[in-house]
């Protein structure tokens, strides 16, 4: 296999323990992705492919784990009333409850992985990407089904702390045994995954809008922005050339946008979507709108 296998039968002698357990740290982050979503083979696993994942919504870094849990449970088994016949049932779950602690503002965002199904790679305390690979060349996260979050009560305060639990079944026993691998990387503290952010107009004339772009978590300017980031449509959806995108030399998330001459009418500004944006990152919640008369 290419990757680095994980067989925790090697080097056992005698009353002797193999050196999986050293070979394998704990859950330190998870990555959702969706079903096909793979890296094509080891060299592959790179900062710039999972990002690329992020920008297309196919990859969605989660939280730091603060705690783990196992709700794993055995095979399944009947045995005769006179115990003399036992026949399988059912195999046995890997089961695991995630703890993260989530800022209220963010509640929603985790909810909404309620009842999901897709593939889930864990990033280990080694800093050790751990998934599986069938084929010992393409690398993928486990097969993960019904995500259930625990939701605790909402805070009135939207920054308050909250611990939320997060019930995964890895579901292909396969996967996490015989298939399993790791990759070893160096990048994890570069992984973002995607912030909402909202547009605003703050005023407009025929070849020129002021907007502002603001991240909903903390309602701070969107700053590194730049024009190819930004799209100007009339309501029937024809699009209108942005020649330059200015920041603001004192307001931070504020952007003077020079566009072709607009006739009278309604028009939206807003970012493009994520995987046509040259700044990564960002995903707007939010459109501005604005009236040329």
């Amino acid at each position: 296999m290419n990757f680095n296998a994980v067989n925790c039968s090697s080097d056992i002698q005698n009353m002797g323990v193999g050196d999986c357990p050293s070979k394998i740290g704990q859950a330190n982050f998870l990555i959702w992705t969706t079903d096909g979503f793979e890296f094509a083979t080891k060299a592959g696993v790179t900062l710039a492919a999972l990002q690329a994942g992020i920008q297309a919504k196919t990859v969605y870094p989660l939280l730091l784990v603060h705690g783990t849990t196992s709700s794993d449970t055995e095979d399944g088994t009947y045995t005769s009333d006179n115990g003399e016949i036992t026949i399988p049932t059912s195999k046995g779950k890997w089961v695991k409850e995630f703890k993260f602690q989530v800022p209220a503002y963010l509640m929603a965002n985790i909810y909404s992985f309620d009842g999901q199904n897709g593939r889930m790679m864990i990033l280990d305390t080694f800093s050790q990407l751990l998934g599986t690979s069938s084929d010992g060349t393409k690398f993928s996260g486990y097969s993960v089904k019904n995500i259930t979050i625990r939701k605790p009560m909402l805070p009135e305060d939207k920054n308050t702390i909250m611990t939320v639990s997060m019930i995964v079944e890895f579901d292909i026993i396969e996967e996490y045994t015989t298939n399993m691998a790791y990759v070893a990387i160096d990048w994890a503290d570069e992984i973002n995954g995607l912030q909402d952010a909202t547009m605003a107009v703050n005023s407009s004339a025929a070849e020129l809008v002021t907007v502002t772009v603001t991240r909903d978590s903390d309602n701070t300017g969107v700053t590194g922005l730049v024009l190819t980031d930004f799209k100007i449509e009339n309501t029937a959806g024809t699009a209108f050339a942005i020649t330059s995108a200015t920041p603001s030399a004192t307001v931070d998330g504020e952007y003077a946008i020079v566009v072709a001459v607009m006739a009278s009418g309604d028009y939206i500004v807003d970012l493009e979507t994520p995987s046509s944006m040259t700044t990564e990152g960002y995903e707007s919640t939010a459109e501005g709108t604005f009236t040329i008369s």
